[in-house]
């Protein structure tokens, strides 16, 4: 992975081997939690979404965070951050289910989003997976992604979405609209 300010990247990874990451609501709850301690400090969290097996991010690193001058590439701290929080969740979760080793694959992936027509892409994607899985009928029903925010359904403070707003030059009055639309495989595949 690497990652550079004033970047968006689309950031994924799965349980090794297919398995599930999160077995009940207090592991997306804990799972979140990390997320807002190890993300929130160098990028703006602009879209998520847990999935039983897997999760996707879709993040903005920050240009600078106070005062200090943040390393190019492979060097950034984000990256140690996202690590930390991948082996503190393994851990929590082996230690409440009596189970030993990785939880994760050994790699989280990262993607540059270079366009705003594939931010635009990333964010919709990101929330439908849901949908796509057959776990909901609406993506507002689904707890563990960043949508129920974006539509007024929930008012968390985990996801920055005016920022997303701002930064993927998106009309919030036609947001759900956009959101809903189905979205082109070949374009899907930019993504990863």
């Amino acid at each position: 992975m690497k990652f550079f300010p004033t970047k968006c990247y689309h950031v994924y990874n799965q349980g090794n081997n297919q398995k599930r990451l999160f077995r009940d609501v207090d592991n997306y709850l804990l799972f979140l939690k990390k997320m807002r301690k190890h993300l929130s400090h160098y990028s703006h969290i602009m879209a998520y979404c847990l999935m039983p097996n897997h999760f996707h991010w879709l993040i903005y690193i920050k240009k600078d965070t106070k005062a200090k001058i943040i390393p190019q590439g492979s060097n950034h701290p984000i990256i140690k951050e996202i690590a930390i929080m991948l082996r503190s969740y393994t851990r929590a979760f082996n230690n409440r289910y009596d189970k030993t080793g990785s939880l994760f694959r050994q790699r989280t992936k990262s993607k540059e989003i270079d366009t705003l027509n594939y931010g635009h892409i990333c964010l919709h994607y990101i929330h439908q997976n849901p949908i796509q899985s057959g776990l909901v009928k609406e993506m507002g029903e689904w707890p563990f992604s960043s949508f129920p925010d974006y539509i007024g359904k929930r008012n968390g403070t985990l996801v920055n979405k005016n920022f997303a707003f701002n930064c993927l030059d998106i009309n919030p009055l036609t947001f759900q609209d956009h959101a809903m639309q189905a979205l082109d495989s070949k374009k899907i595949k930019h993504l990863y």
